[in-house]
């Protein structure tokens, strides 16, 4: 079986490049090409990661079996590309690398778009209550004269605002992660 020469320019450009070895002798000789294409894409590993695979194994003059691998890899990616794996990934701030087939992409991403939303409220919400502490904190010390206790009192007023519309905003996507089943 040749390998297509895409994939021989991507094992070549990872050896360039220095690419780290993905797999030893041993894995490349025994390895269960099945089973480690859905290995990969459960995890929602890149296609470039058989590139890798070949130009470990390729050092041990061992060939990938690429159709074994793909067909793992796409049944690893029907576990991945869940609205439920794409919240998990979105709530933790994980990146999305693009790998999900179009018919199980729009789910995928559903779940990864709210998770992240949630992933980037929280701390801002967080940001608002600190800063509103140092405000107050600085607002209680004696000495201040009026014009700075003003602009305090409007610093403090316009971090109260934005924290609220940050709450509401996370309470409204708390809602909808719980409507859609992702939160108890």
């Amino acid at each position: 079986m040749r390998l297509p020469l895409t994939l021989f320019l991507g094992g070549l450009l990872g050896l360039l490049t220095g690419g780290c070895a993905t797999l030893g002798e041993g894995d490349c000789r025994y390895a269960d090409w099945f089973e480690l294409g859905r290995r990969d894409g459960a995890r929602g590993q890149a296609w470039q990661q058989l590139v890798r695979h070949n130009t470990s194994c390729s050092e041990y003059g061992v060939q990938v079996d690429e159709e074994r691998y793909r067909s793992g890899r796409d049944a690893g990616l029907r576990q991945y590309c869940t609205p439920v794996s794409g919240w998990e990934r979105g709530l933790r701030g994980a990146g999305y690398r693009q790998v999900c087939p179009a018919h199980l992409e729009g789910a995928f991403l559903d779940g990864f778009e709210l998770g992240h939303e949630i992933h980037r409220v929280r701390p801002e919400i967080e940001r608002y209550k600190r800063e509103t502490r140092k405000r107050e904190d600085e607002l209680a010390k004696d000495g201040l004269d009026a014009d700075r206790r003003r602009e305090i009192l409007h610093q403090l007023h316009e971090l109260i605002e934005h924290r609220v519309e940050a709450e509401r905003h996370l309470a409204h996507l708390e809602a909808a992660a719980h409507e859609r089943g992702f939160l108890p």
